[in-house]
């Protein structure tokens, strides 16, 4: 089964005037420029580097709504740093991968910026 979508090396997802960037931990350049953009919604535009061979830490696929899929894909067992641009004052960012069992989610808050990383596993059909 071939893969579907474009492959992503480093994201950028940008809300409102505020972003996060989302990198595999294993990304020596996460702030290389970006090649792929995608607008979202008027208030919405995706960003990436497309990836180039070798572990595709990313894929979006725009038909993935039709079948029933969500566009951006992640993968499992893989650790995901993350950077908020734009704001340096906040509480957040929060997630529901906090919740004790579901995940690993840190955040780590600098001078300038606030940043973590997060790794999902899911055991789902494993007795």
């Amino acid at each position: 089964m071939s893969e579907l979508g474009t492959p992503l090396a480093v994201i950028r997802v940008t809300l409102d005037g505020c972003a996060i960037r989302i990198y595999p931990a294993s990304e020596d350049n996460p702030e290389v420029p970006f090649d792929f953009k995608e607008l979202q919604s008027a208030t919405c535009l995706l960003e990436g580097r497309t990836a180039k061979g070798g572990d595709v830490p990313f894929r979006y696929d725009p038909t993935a709504s039709a079948r029933g899929l969500q566009p951006l894909r992640l993968y499992e067992n893989t650790r995901y740093c993350w950077e908020v641009e734009g704001i340096a004052e906040t509480n957040g960012p929060f997630s529901s991968l906090k919740s004790p069992g579901r995940a690993e989610w840190h955040v780590r808050r600098r001078k300038e910026r606030i940043e973590g990383d997060f790794r999902v596993t899911n055991y789902l059909g494993t007795a």
